[in-house]
């Protein structure tokens, strides 16, 4: 993924987790005023978006890179 990239945004369906091989995502959720709180900054060997595959509701929080990320995804 190329650096600012939305991984996918709060509110979206999920259907698959990411790995992190190389670079930085940042997680983050908005506030009820719009402003977006972030909630971790993530790496090598992270995983983000491990809920989808348990929960079948929207995305809680929103992944975009704050690097160029190259990661492998899991669907259900």
């Amino acid at each position: 993924f190329p650096r600012g990239h939305t991984v996918f945004a709060e509110g979206e369906p999920g259907d698959r987790l990411y790995i992190i091989i190389s670079g930085k995502v940042k997680i983050g959720r908005r506030a009820p005023d719009g402003r977006e709180n972030l909630l971790t900054i993530l790496g090598p060997s992270d995983m983000f978006g491990e809920l989808s595959i348990f929960d079948p509701g929207p995305r809680t929080s929103s992944a975009t890179t704050i690097t160029e990320v190259r990661a492998v995804s899991m669907d259900r």
